[in-house]
């Protein structure tokens, strides 16, 4: 049976009517017919302030059982748009404890959507600063002495413990409730909060919403692997039925390990290391599987899981948490964050595979033209898996956008890429 609005609104009434009364017989049959006496551990307010209905509101999360979706509700996202605009507009300074204030509700809006970690890297950056600065104030003021004295005793005996556990907290509330004000000078902060004010103040654009299937932990519905070495990358994927190669380009390959110095030996540079490599084959796995899933591949779940695997950790923790060691990883991880953010209906997860057992993707990723070596036609030979599979060729925004990352380290606006690339039309094409 279906009932519209006005039906809804009918009935709603006699529901909650119906909730009281049950909650009262439960009263009357325990023996608590006296309410000035009751001692009752449920919040009647709360309680009754739970519509039925396909959507509910709990501890800040909006779950949605018809969409299978979870979001958070409207108060929260307003109340971190309204500190975000006060951070990225009016404030000239800001404090550890307000600092980490905002980190906290990001991390808690990261819960759901997880591309928000790959944003807030120059803010987590400004707090272990700040936390440092307070650390050495806290230490050297005199006040402090006998504390930090007690932190160092060595007894066991349990009023020693008791005493050192006190030192400790008690520093550590002064470390944290320190008034001393740092000053936003990193330009980097200013605009990771910019981007972050204008996500959070566009919630139809952007609506912080996952689906269910993407953040339980259940089993995938494709699997692809990938590979990088020195001289370009690949990968592949049965599931989806879809390969892919990428060689370097010139600039691109002077600046690894393998031709480094011969280039830029006395020239101010840095070198570009392995796990960004690897992590630009995990990004391009991804946009291969979203292509394929878009495209219309069979599937029964509406919010596919792709699980990528690679043999790199550091790249794997890359698409975690954000890479905060080096600007090209950071402009990486934003262009993997446009990806999550604008095909919302394909989940990412990663996995670590041994490089013994990742032989295929490696035998790919090592099919450069200049080298000469073995092309796709004698590698399906060697490795039946591979045949029947459809080449994937990345667009050339998307390529543009990683060669960007990794020459000029400039993080792109999140805008959507138009189109993240092709497939060839049959299973012999190159």
């Amino acid at each position: 049976m279906f009932f519209d609005n006005n039906h809804i609104a009918d009935i709603y009434p006699r529901i909650r009517l119906a909730q009281a009364a049950s909650i009262e017989g439960f009263f009357q049959l325990l023996g608590f017919p006296e309410k000035h006496l009751r001692r009752s551990v449920l919040s009647e307010d709360k309680y009754f302030e739970q519509a039925c209905g396909p959507i509910k509101l709990q501890l800040g999360y909006k779950v949605n059982t018809r969409s299978m979706t979870v979001g958070f509700s409207h108060a929260r996202l307003s109340a971190l748009s309204d500190l975000l605009f006060q951070w990225g507009s009016q404030r000239k300074s800001y404090t550890l404890k307000e600092a980490a204030k905002l980190a906290g509700l990001l991390e808690f809006i990261a819960s759901i959507s997880t591309w928000v970690r790959f944003l807030s890297v120059s803010l987590k950056h400004a707090i272990l600063s700040a936390l440092r600065c307070n650390t050495s104030f806290v230490r050297q003021h005199p006040n402090n002495s006998t504390l930090i004295a007690d932190t160092h005793l060595l007894s066991t005996d349990f009023n020693t413990i008791r005493k050192k556990d006190f030192a400790i907290s008690k520093l550590m509330q002064r470390i944290w409730n320190t008034k001393k004000r740092f000053h936003i000078t990193n330009a980097a902060l200013r605009k990771e909060l910019k981007i972050l004010y204008y996500l959070f103040s566009n919630p139809d654009t952007f609506p912080f919403t996952s689906p269910i299937a993407h953040i339980i932990n259940r089993e995938p519905d494709f699997e692809a692997k990938g590979d990088a070495c020195l001289d370009g990358a690949g990968g592949y994927s049965t599931d989806l039925s879809f390969w892919w190669f990428v060689e370097w380009p010139e600039y691109v390959e002077q600046k690894t390990v393998k031709y480094f110095i011969k280039y830029y030996h006395g020239v101010q540079s840095t070198r570009l290391s392995i796990n960004l490599l690897e992590y630009i084959a995990i990004i391009l796995s991804f946009a291969a599987a979203i292509t394929r899933v878009t495209q219309g591949v069979e599937t029964s779940q509406p919010h596919p899981t792709v699980l990528i695997y690679s043999d790199n950790t550091t790249a794997l923790s890359w698409t975690k948490k954000a890479a905060s060691s080096t600007k090209e990883g950071k402009a990486l991880a934003h262009l993997l964050t446009s990806l999550m953010i604008h095909h919302p209906s394909v989940g990412l997860s990663s996995k670590f595979i041994s490089g013994s057992d990742n032989t295929v993707a490696d035998s790919i990723s090592r099919m450069s033209t200049r080298a000469h070596l073995s092309t796709f036609s004698s590698l399906s030979q060697t490795y039946p898996s591979l045949r029947g599979l459809h080449r994937f060729h990345p667009s050339p925004d998307l390529l543009s956008r990683i060669w960007d990352a990794l020459s000029s380290k400039q993080v792109h606006p999140l805008v959507p890429i138009p189109s993240l690339g092709r497939f060839s039309p049959d299973t012999k094409s190159g």
